[in-house]
């Protein structure tokens, strides 16, 4: 198969882009370590104990949230999980997020 000019040169371009951003990949996967796409969401943060859940402790360092954190833990166990969390921070008015 052969391409005229004016068809191979955004070919050649696109096979080296494709190229380019390969290598710059090398040095990640060769450190064994994986780039972090989101190393903390703010779920992550206000969980300091890491148990995968927001106690009343760990709510109170989120402006507004302890104000609707009984409100937002539907299953009355005293913590949040992720999606009981996400529905309490829509709750949160906007004067309080400060």
């Amino acid at each position: 198969m052969r391409l005229d000019r004016s068809r191979a040169q955004p070919l050649m371009a696109l096979i080296l882009a494709v190229g380019l951003v390969s290598a710059s990949a090398i040095p990640i996967a060769a450190s064994g370590r994986e780039a972090p796409l989101n190393s903390s969401s703010p779920f992550e943060k206000a969980d300091r104990n890491k148990d995968g859940y927001v106690d009343r402790g760990e709510a109170a360092a989120v402006p507004g949230l302890s104000a609707v954190f009984g409100k937002s833990d539907r299953d009355a166990d005293g913590r949040l999980d992720k999606v009981e969390y996400g529905k309490a921070l829509g709750e949160i008015p906007e004067d309080s997020k400060k």
